[in-house]
């Protein structure tokens, strides 16, 4: 207790405490024998007991200045800690932000060039910077940008290689079919001239199918270049019925027009593509004296296009995939030629282009119903 913080009051009756105590010690070990010694020692043992139990009190007034010193250092420590807490706490905010920021911007640049390189466009470099792992990914989409922009112009070369390599002995045969079925070379008997319009059909698909070719070469040059106008869009589905006439007539096919009057901004040939890629899709997949009905109106600020036929419709299972490059669902009806899958996904890419959407709906009745949807902002009615 002599080496505690005590006061000069304490420390002096520890002292004596500790003086008597050695005393009494001092008295037994001369072992008294008188009465009067041995009364003086119990007597000193009393006034040792109190002055032990005043040593008590002493420590235990120690102990609860001890404790409370401790508890007053907690507390001053609690507050140390929520002060340093509080302090941590917005410190550790920004250490995030700033990290995110400095993760999330080169994964934002990969993800647009990601995307696209998926929507095929190739133009401009591709340059992430950031940390040295998402640079060099970077580096590497980089490459990957060229090596597509190669394949692509390796793509463009054949098609115009194999097109027109194609081209030339097609259109001998051709000329050759068509000598044979006019009677130039001589009368043909029936099965001959029956064998020469087969050739002649052939040729013709045939040639369509090297023309769709060249066309989708040409959509994917020419899909992000829209030459906007004002176009009177009824105007436009007018003509393409106008075009389609013929072929409709030939198999009494007849037509039901709703045409609202809509004037917006637009590529007028790509809009026309679209409605005629439509329409005579229509015409083909509808049954003889069947009817194919267009409407055309204005929904809000949208300009809506509906094409529907009585022909046997899209069959669930190829609702997802009609618009892809070179899908071909069912087969086309007896007698009329197959396609090349390019009309609808032609379509949908000039649509996509202006911002709009297409899409196939569930019809009340028969046949294939498809809806034509300009965004807000370019339609309007006409004034």
């Amino acid at each position: 207790m002599s080496l505690q913080p005590l006061d000069e009051v304490q420390l002096r009756e520890l002292n004596s405490t500790i003086d008597m105590e050695q005393a009494l010690y001092d008295q037994l070990t001369r072992k008294p024998a008188s009465r009067q010694e041995k009364t003086a020692l119990v007597g000193g043992y009393m006034v040792l007991s109190d002055s032990a139990r005043n040593v008590l009190n002493t420590s235990n007034a120690l102990i609860d200045r001890e404790v409370d010193s401790m508890r007053k250092t907690g507390e001053r420590a609690q507050r140390i800690l929520w002060l340093q807490l509080a302090a941590t706490i917005p410190l550790g905010v920004l250490l995030a932000i700033g990290v995110t920021l400095f993760i999330a911007r080169p994964i934002r640049q990969l993800d647009l060039a990601i995307r696209r390189l998926g929507a095929g466009e190739f133009e401009g470099d591709i340059r992430v910077v950031g940390p040295a792992d998402l640079k060099y990914l970077g580096s590497r989409l980089e490459w990957l940008r060229q090596r597509l922009i190669e394949l692509e112009q390796q793509k463009r070369l054949f098609l115009r290689h194999i097109s027109h390599e194609l081209k030339t002995p097609l259109t001998a045969m051709r000329e050759g079919s068509e000598l044979l079925v006019e009677g130039t070379a001589g009368p043909l008997s029936p099965g001959q001239h029956e064998i020469v319009e087969i050739l002649r059909q052939k040729s013709l698909q045939l040639q369509r199918l090297i023309e769709d070719l060249l066309n989708y070469h040409r959509v994917h040059e020419s899909v992000g270049r829209l030459d906007l106008k004002t176009v009177q869009f009824d105007q436009v589905v007018e003509q393409v019925i106008e075009d389609h006439r013929l072929t409709a007539q030939a198999r009494r096919i007849r037509t039901d027009l709703h045409l609202d009057s809509l004037t917006l901004q637009a590529d007028e040939e790509k809009l026309r593509a679209v409605v005629a890629n439509l329409v005579s899709n229509a015409i083909k997949y509808s049954p003889d004296e069947g009817m194919i009905s267009l409407a055309l109106r204005q929904q809000g600020d949208e300009a809506v296009l509906d094409i529907g036929d009585a022909g046997p419709g899209v069959p669930i299972e190829d609702r997802e995939r009609i618009f892809d490059w070179f899908y071909q669902g069912e087969d086309a009806p007896r007698g009329r030629l197959r396609g090349s899958g390019l009309g609808l996904a032609i379509a949908r890419e000039f649509v996509l282009a202006h911002g709009g959407r297409i899409e196939v709906l569930e019809g009340s009745g028969p046949g294939a119903h498809f809806r034509v949807t300009i965004p807000p902002g370019t339609p309007g009615p006409e004034q």
